[in-house]
């Protein structure tokens, strides 16, 4: 159903009051609009929404003058506003939109629940029976919820999952199980368009009966599990490793304690599970294990593991979600090197672009430009927007630097709310000079708490003042609370909490321009449910803290690591890594600290944090930019033996040199480009074959081979018929273009 309505002098218009109307799929929901313009013509028409799940919610707005022009605006309702330029006399017409771009609605047809690339199929139960991704099954069979009573073992079972009322982003589901005549378990469950379930569950047995265990288990394909990554505590375990590789060993490969996430996967695809509190779990020894056989992994997670009666009742929630969740962003390649603002090197935007050219910067917090540190607010807003508008002029995007989950100690209202908006124990993020330097620490701030609707008001007013191109949220981690406010007590890991403030964010961020760009910083913390909701997530910073020397920087960096986590393409958004060498003094002076970095990061086709590695970066992006790196195709080396074939010379393992691949097309022909890394010790010679037709690339006679150090060089071999050598340094790289 279309509404319209005509903009005219002095009147105000309320349609849609309250209205009915049908989104994209059919699905009706009851929503108010309200649209008016001012008492003068040339004003704003404002669109505004109301409803509890508004955060699911977003609208379409057309907008045609009296030439008929026709304008369309896409928007999601996360401050509730839309304003939107009108002439006297324009005609508009509203009409809903479930999701939020770039996912598609959520749908549920056959048992089966689909999102953007994913499927739950339920079939029988309201838990999954399969998973897939991208196509690609995850599961080597059913989840089940399982009880132990005495030498019995009894799967819970039901009629199938029962429709509930639901909107447009979300589908809520219900069934009633029965483990036997003396335990019952009513599930509900509530299905997002970004593919997160969450699940609630209430268990009930009869007076005198004891359960001796009652846990979930999901069995993974052999071939999907292959990394797992595991909660760790910023404030008390930053430079741990949080991704692992699993042990290939049959049967208990790991165990631990409660943990409130944990993700399975490989390279490409995973599921990550996650869990607020275990408050009313009933376990002695560690809840979760992974149990390995020939064909599966399966992940146990134990709610009982002691002799427990709950003739009241248990209560337990948890959530899945299949990765990756989101489409990569368009043209992400194309971003190039980010910097900082403030720069000790120049004085005004013009010399700040120099070689290496920055694509963006980041407005850093300093004392001069912001009166707290991470807080969208200017100390003088014309020099702010005069500041922005010099970097525009150069062609470079802005984006301001914001503590969406953490506060300057020294910010008025945080300090009216601290007993309120702060996390117990009290978390204090950082005492780093520059943050001391403007009045005070930072302390985290529970985002399930009143701060986020504080936050995203002072938010929205900062996005509707300055120009910026999206933001740069630094330090978005999880941390636990000794939550007063939950019943029953304990500790508390405000998951969606944390998601509902970052997805509030994204929308706004968007809703001001569609291709306006959010950068989130969460290394070491690739909880889905939240970073989903950035278009770049920036990870390794956390590295920094581990033993490492200008020399041996490589030691702290593991293949597992970098499959499992920082190359970033099991999880959604774009990867950019971050390397530490400017935290020690003299690093940047050595050439092979920035070489180490650069063959890991490259051949895995991340990005990179170009404040370390500025000038070898530089000449990179160059050649990438002359080869058409953001509209080509990347193969990387896990996928790439279709293409690309390695062959090692001597007796030397070929497993530490890989081969990634880009595909273009250049006036029309084919063309490569190989990035061959060398990632471990010594220096190795390969073959290199190469699949030519697999490529589509008929009619290429030569490499041009590329590589860095103090100095660029250059030269050319014959392919012959798609075959030549390669030598590459230990901790090295080089660039091969086939055309």
């Amino acid at each position: 159903m279309v509404r319209a309505f005509r903009a005219s002098r002095g009147k105000n218009y309320r349609v849609f009051n309250p209205g009915r109307l049908v989104p994209q799929g059919g699905t009706v929901i009851e929503r108010r609009f309200e649209a008016q313009n001012a008492e003068t013509p040339g004003a704003d028409l404002k669109v505004g929404a109301t409803g509890s799940d508004r955060t699911d919610f977003s609208f379409e707005v057309s907008i045609a003058n009296r030439q008929r022009k026709r304008t369309d605006f896409r928007a999601s309702v996360a401050a509730l506003v839309l304003l939107i330029g009108m002439t006297d006399g324009a005609k508009a017409t509203c009409k809903t939109l479930p999701v939020p771009a770039p996912w598609t609605p959520v749908t549920y047809q056959s048992n089966t629940l689909e999102v953007w690339g994913r499927r739950y199929v339920l079939r029988s139960s309201i838990f999954p029976q399969e998973i897939a991704s991208r196509g690609l099954p995850l599961l080597d069979g059913p989840i089940r919820f399982i009880c132990r009573l005495g030498n019995g073992r009894f799967i819970a079972s039901g009629k199938g999952a029962t429709k509930q009322p639901s909107s447009p982003g979300s589908i809520n589901l219900s069934e009633s199980l029965s483990f036997n005549q003396n335990i019952r378990a009513s599930v509900t469950l509530h299905a997002s368009y970004d593919g997160l379930l969450v699940y609630h569950i209430q268990v009930n047995s009869r007076p005198g009966v004891v359960i001796n265990s009652l846990s979930l288990e999901i069995p993974f394909r052999a071939d999907i599990a292959s990394y797992f990554q595991k909660y760790i505590l910023m404030n008390q375990d930053w430079g741990k490793q949080a991704t692992h590789a699993i042990p290939s060993r049959r049967g208990l490969v790991w165990q631990s304690p409660f943990n409130p996430y944990i993700w399975i996967g490989n390279q490409n695809e995973g599921l990550l599970w996650f869990c607020q509190s275990a408050a009313e779990w009933r376990t002695a020894s560690s809840p979760l294990r992974f149990v390995r056989s020939e064909h599966a992994l399966k992940f146990v997670i134990s709610l009982i593991n002691v002799p427990t009666s709950i003739s009241h009742g248990l209560h337990f929630d948890f959530g899945l979600q299949a990765t990756p969740t989101r489409p990569l962003p368009l043209n992400w390649r194309s971003l190039g090197i980010v910097k900082t603002w403030p720069s000790r090197n120049a004085v005004s935007a013009a010399a700040f672009r120099t070689n290496p050219e920055p694509g963006i910067v980041i407005l850093w917090p300093d004392k001069e430009d912001w009166k707290w540190f991470g807080f969208p607010e200017p100390r003088d807003p014309q020099r702010m927007k005069a500041l922005i508008r010099s970097f525009h002029a150069e062609g470079i995007k802005v984006l301001a630097y914001v503590q969406a989950e953490a506060m300057a100690s020294n910010l008025p209202a945080y300090r009216a709310n601290i007993a309120a908006w702060q996390y117990l124990p009290q978390v204090v993020d950082s005492f780093s000079p520059d943050v001391l330097a403007m009045g005070g620490p930072i302390h985290a701030v529970n985002p399930a708490s009143g701060w986020a609707e504080f936050f995203l008001k002072h938010l929205q007013q900062f996005l509707n003042t300055y120009d910026v191109d999206g933001l740069y949220l630094d330090n978005i981690y999880l941390y636990p609370d000794a939550n007063r406010r939950q019943v029953p007590a304990g500790i508390v890991y405000p998951v969606l909490g944390l998601r509902n403030l970052l997805q509030s964010v994204y929308r706004m961020v968007k809703q001001r321009n569609p291709s306006n760009i959010v950068i989130m910083h969460i290394s070491g913390h690739d909880l889905t449910p939240v970073i989903s909701y950035s278009d770049v997530i920036l990870d390794g910073e956390h590295v920094a803290s581990r033993p490492w020397t200008c020399q041996t920087y490589w030691n702290m960096l593991s293949l597992e690591e970098f499959q499992g986590e920082f190359a970033g393409w099991q999880w959604g958004p774009a990867p950019m890594y971050l390397s530490t060498l400017g935290y020690k003094k003299g690093c940047l002076d050595s050439y092979q600290p920035s070489d180490d970095v650069l063959a890991y990061a490259l051949v895995h086709g991340d990005l990179l944090w170009g404040r370390f590695e500025d000038n070898m970066l530089a000449r990179v992006y160059q050649l990438y930019k002359t080869f058409g790196v953001a509209d080509a195709q990347f193969v990387p080396y896990w996928n790439a033996s279709r293409y690309v074939h390695l062959e090692q010379a001597g007796p030397a393992s070929n497993r530490e040199v890989k081969a990634s691949l880009y595909l273009a097309r250049s006036q029309g022909s084919r063309q490569a480009l190989l990035v061959v890394a060398n990632l471990g010790p010594g220096n190795q010679t390969v073959g290199i074959k190469l699949n030519l037709d697999a490529a589509d690339i008929t009619h290429a006679h030569r490499a041009t081979i590329w590589w860095f150090d103090a100095q660029t060089h250059e030269f050319g071999e014959d392919l012959r018929a798609g075959a030549f050598r390669l030598s590459v340094p230990q901790y090295s790289f080089r660039l091969v273009e086939i055309n």
